[in-house]
């Protein structure tokens, strides 16, 4: 199969990529007139942390936009199933391009922003205050494992997980963040101190990622901006995603959309000899994944984008919203049973397992393919 007619290419994105020491000079060009006010910052709840960092940064700014527009318009809606050898063992990866779709949208919508990367401490540290003086917002990439406001982030220690916040101010120990996604049951969200050894050492574990949006473009992109006009786009980013998804595709070794599934779910059975003697570990590590790279976050954007179009624009039946709600708890609960039987060691139960997952995507087969006949 020719994969490139029927699956989304990631288009290129120009971001600014600075890594020379001229902080200052950089930021001294921003235009200090319509700035986020950081003290009146409102932190929304969001389903990814990249994009909700999006969004908060956006809506602050006076835009009215939600993370599952940047999602869909920015095509990251897929699921790529991909099976390495590394280090003598098998890694499965089942994945959305969640953060993807954050570059392909701004490419496509004209909102250049600057990332920092690879840079000093003392200069990450000279950016973030140049910023917050000037009510800058500042996105870092940390390491999920360093973060001790919220015990939702101990078990990721030493996994190499990043998650995103926006610094917004300094506080009495440290710096005041925003995350808009706290991993706990439900998510929640924190606004608060960071102390400034700990927010360090998470940042500085990530390679010192700094993200800004300069304010002549977010103005730029606020007057262009109108979520009632992008509504029929979204629609057909909603619909085109799902075709895609139904059409499928692979290339070399990567499995997309049903491809994707349908190899993911004939390799269940055989978790235990790929893991062998790492079992309960690489379990574990498998259900973190399916979690934190996108696979059962897109499903919840999925159903947060047809809930409000169903309630707000009327394009979709409340039995749709309810059968895609069952599809996206069940994917839940499938992710604790693969901890369940890791923990348990319960290598019997793994075709049970398999089982079940193919009875969820039939009827996540079945919802999608009703929800094309709305759009």
């Amino acid at each position: 199969m020719d994969s490139e007619s029927v699956l989304p290419l990631l288009r290129p994105i120009k971001i600014l990529q600075f890594q020379d020491r001229r902080m200052r000079s950089l930021l001294r060009g921003f235009n200090s007139e319509r700035a986020i006010l950081l003290r009146d910052f409102v932190t929304y709840q969001g389903i990814q942390c990249y994009i909700v960092c999006f969004q908060n940064y956006l809506r602050n700014a006076g835009v009215d936009i939600d993370e599952y527009e940047i999602f869909f318009l920015g095509n990251g809606f897929v699921t790529c199933y991909e099976k390495k050898l590394q280090n003598e063992s098998v890694e499965l990866f089942l994945r959305s391009y969640i953060n993807e779709s954050v570059d392909v949208f701004c490419k496509e919508y004209n909102l250049e922003y600057i990332k920092y990367k690879d840079i000093e401490n003392s200069e990450a540290e000279e950016l973030i205050e140049n910023c917050i003086s000037r009510n800058i917002p500042v996105i870092l990439r940390i390491d999920a494992g360093c973060i001790n406001y919220n015990a939702a982030f101990k078990n990721a220690y030493g996994l190499g997980f990043s998650h995103y916040v926006i610094v917004l101010n300094r506080s009495e120990n440290g710096f005041l963040v925003s995350d808009g996604y706290v991993p706990t049951v439900p998510a929640s969200i924190f606004q608060g101190e960071f102390e400034s050894g700990q927010l360090r050492q998470a940042r500085n574990a990530r390679n010192n990622v700094c993200i800004i949006i300069p304010k002549e473009q977010l103005l730029q992109f606020q007057n262009s901006w109108n979520r009632d006009e992008m509504t029929d786009r979204v629609v057909q980013a909603i619909n085109a995603s799902i075709l895609s998804f139904l059409t499928g595709g692979t290339i070399q070794n990567s499995y997309y959309g049903v491809r994707a599934m349908e190899a993911w779910i004939s390799d269940l059975p055989f978790l235990h000899d790929y893991y062998e003697e790492r079992f309960t570990e690489k379990m574990y590590d498998l259900y973190k994944k399916i979690r934190m790279r996108g696979f059962i976050g897109s499903r919840y954007l999925l159903n947060k984008a047809v809930g409000y179009l169903s309630e707000h624009k009327s394009i979709f039946g409340k039995q749709i919203v309810t059968d895609l709600q069952q599809v996206t708890r069940s994917w839940d609960m499938f992710g604790m049973s693969l901890l369940k039987i890791g923990i348990a060691k319960r290598k019997n139960d793994l075709v049970s397992l398999a089982q079940r997952a193919n009875e969820i995507y039939g009827n996540e087969l079945d919802t999608y393919n009703r929800i094309l006949k709305y759009v």
